[in-house]
């Protein structure tokens, strides 16, 4: 699992000496995953943590290879028997057919053995939700969960979605099926682990786990759910049904040639009682031809809809935000008009279906397109509109950045164009924008291209065309302090008032959440700042450090104060002073004086309690600073 061979496939038949097997598909790329310094360095040690058989001491594991080199080093082996060729293992046990022993030249199984794969599966898929937070009570089935249904019911599977409340264990919500699926999420991870754990121990019915965090940290999943029958890497329309067709769940399947089929499936790991297959886990599948691309729309109108259709015309984002994990890379893949077409006329052929039965359908046809950055083409956006128009929807409102409405020219063409407003719903068209920060430098340290010169340019245009502008915000970041975060506030005062009826704010992260797999992680760790970087846990493995992995809650700014102002997670003394919610609701309310009255409220308490003299002068300075810009308010 650390070294990543292509393909690695373990059996257990009764062997002499109750051996088991192991055989490496196009081993010889085994050098290139060896991780320099990494303590588990050899697939002898994977074999404790998924034991094929636990009654097989690791010792008596023997190795079968198409290049001897590439296992000749005893440390990867552990001083296990290795045997370098079909005619090796032919010579030690004449009479053995290389088969049983999962070895086999042929990619193309019998057509007889295909068919025991052709076999519809019924896959539950449970879609963990926190119902704690307010905001998934307005979510829609995710379209990812659509086009996996699409791609699974197209191959005669069957599939029904789940929302649970992911506090909440209830296995027996689980209807009989064959497999169950979870997408996995570094949030929400203690909580799948329950879950998983749950199943396993009170259902009998295999679990497979996908998402961005088994696209990201494979590794890291597959060895702290090992209840999880497989995990599957990156987009998974065209992986995951092929998964289930070759998953062995019948005893009578020919069990060796169905593994030999799921070693060739791209991003796979899988197990079973007495078996493994890693299937060019190293790769990381995603599509570059989406005109095959399935919807389900079966799924979304069954109360996942309440707040309009949710759906993405594209995949990746060449944005280069700090924070950002680009799970679907930074390559712009971007879906064929025609496809988009004929997805929206399958939603509106559901929704007339609906509509028949005399049920509302207002709710329906509203659309949130969810494309990382919709406007970084505005006239294929433009025409995405007009299909939209075209088939009876109407839009709730795009997402984009600075950086795609920078320019002048562009951006007030495409105003112009959307200016009659019969796009979008309630005629007014919307955007959400990824402006995350608001002053220049912070922008920057948060790996935006655009300035805040070019953000108030662009509100400008908003509040004189009439539309609306919802711009996120990341308050604060380990960087952050009083003098930048007060600045931030007063740029907000100011186009608050500049621009009344176009301008608000959505607070989404009182502090920024760096994932491991980010680039900002990284810069803390060379900066040696991950001190400032607040985890829920930190999951660990017994003997095997290789797989500590920190599950990231948020980073916190240099100033306890204000960290607590702004964090209601925040766990430090300074948070009896403060209540950050409604410091939250003050923001989103666009009450920016009254914020700002809070925060130097919090500030002078700071300024009062310090003892260091440097850190007085300054605070000092900024009070005078705020106090005498304020007469102009």
């Amino acid at each position: 699992m650390v070294l990543h061979p292509e393909n690695l496939f373990i059996a257990n038949p009764d062997l002499p000496g109750g051996r088991v097997i192991v055989r490496l598909f196009n081993s010889g790329n085994i050098e290139r995953w060896r991780r320099p310094g990494a303590a588990l360095s050899n697939l002898r040690r994977l074999s404790s943590i998924y034991p094929v058989n636990p009654s097989v001491d690791p010792r008596q594991v023997m190795w079968i290879t198409d290049n001897v080199r590439s296992l000749s080093d005893e440390a990867l082996t552990g001083g296990s028997p290795l045997i370098g060729s079909i005619e090796a293992l032919d010579f030690q046990y004449p009479g053995i057919d290389p088969l049983t022993v999962g070895w086999s030249y042929s990619s193309n199984p019998p057509e007889q053995l295909r068919k025991q794969g052709d076999i519809a599966r019924r896959i539950t898929m449970l879609n963990l939700q926190d119902q704690k937070d307010s905001r998934w009570r307005s979510m829609g089935l995710p379209v990812a969960a659509q086009l996996l249904t699409g791609a699974l019911e197209s191959k005669g599977h069957s599939t029904c979605h789940i929302n649970v409340d992911m506090h909440a264990i209830a296995v027996d919500v689980i209807p009989p099926c064959d497999f169950v699926a979870i997408g996995v999420y570094e949030d929400f991870f203690l909580e799948t682990q329950k879950w998983v754990r749950e199943i396993k121990a009170k259902r009998n019915v295999p679990i497979i786990l996908g998402g961005p965090m088994v696209t990201l940290q494979p590794d890291i999943v597959a060895a702290h759910l090992q209840s999880g029958a497989a995990f599957l890497k990156g987009e998974a329309e065209q992986t995951f049904p092929s998964l289930v067709r070759w998953y062995p769940v019948d005893p009578n399947d020919n069990l060796l040639t169905l593994l030999h089929e799921l070693s060739n499936v791209p991003g796979l790991f899988a197990q079973g009682e007495d078996w493994w297959v890693l299937g060019r886990f190293d790769s990381q599948p995603r599509l570059t031809e989406f005109m095959n691309l399935e919807i389900s729309t079966r799924h979304f109108l069954e109360d996942n809809a309440n707040s309009g259709i949710e759906y993405s015309t594209s995949r990746g984002c060449p944005r280069s935000c700090s924070f950002c994990s680009h799970v679907h890379g930074k390559v712009l893949r971007m879906y064929p008009l025609d496809l988009i077409s004929n997805h929206l006329s399958s939603f509106r052929s559901a929704i007339d279906r609906r509509e028949k039965d005399g049920r509302d359908v207002d709710a329906y046809t509203g659309i949130n397109l969810n494309d990382d950055d919709l406007l970084i083409d505005s006239d294929r956006a433009l025409k995405i509109l007009e299909l939209c128009r075209e088939h009876g929807f109407r839009i709730w409102g795009i997402q984009t950045s600075i950086e795609s409405l920078a320019s002048e020219r562009r951006r007030r063409d495409f105003f112009t164009k959307i200016a009659s407003r019969d796009f979008f719903t309630n005629m007014q068209p919307l955007f959400w924008i990824g402006t995350d920060g608001f002053t220049t430098p912070r922008l920057k340290r948060l790996g935006k291209k655009g300035t805040v010169e070019q953000l108030r340019k662009i509100c400008d245009d908003l509040e004189n065309f009439g539309f609306r502008g919802y711009h996120y915000w990341i308050i604060t970041d380990a960087d952050s302090d009083w003098p930048d975060f007060i600045e931030e506030l007063q740029t907000l005062r100011d186009f608050v008032e500049q621009y009344p009826k176009s301008f608000h704010i959505l607070p989404n992260a009182a502090s920024l959440i760096p994932y491991p797999s980010t680039e900002i992680y990284k810069r803390r760790r060379v900066e040696r700042k991950l001190d400032q970087i607040v985890l829920k846990k930190l999951i660990c493995l017994e003997n095997y450090p290789e797989f500590d992995y920190p599950l990231v809650l948020h980073e916190r700014p240099l100033s306890s104060y204000l960290y607590a102002l702004v964090e209601p997670d925040a766990k430090t003394p300074e948070r009896v002073l403060t209540n950050p919610r409604q410091f939250l609701k003050l923001i989103r309310e666009l009450r920016i004086d009254e914020a700002l009255m809070e925060a130097m409220r919090i500030m002078m308490i700071e300024l009062e309690d310090t003892d260091e003299e440097r850190r007085r002068k300054e605070l000092e300075g900024l009070r005078k600073r705020i106090l005498s810009g304020w007469a102009f308010h």
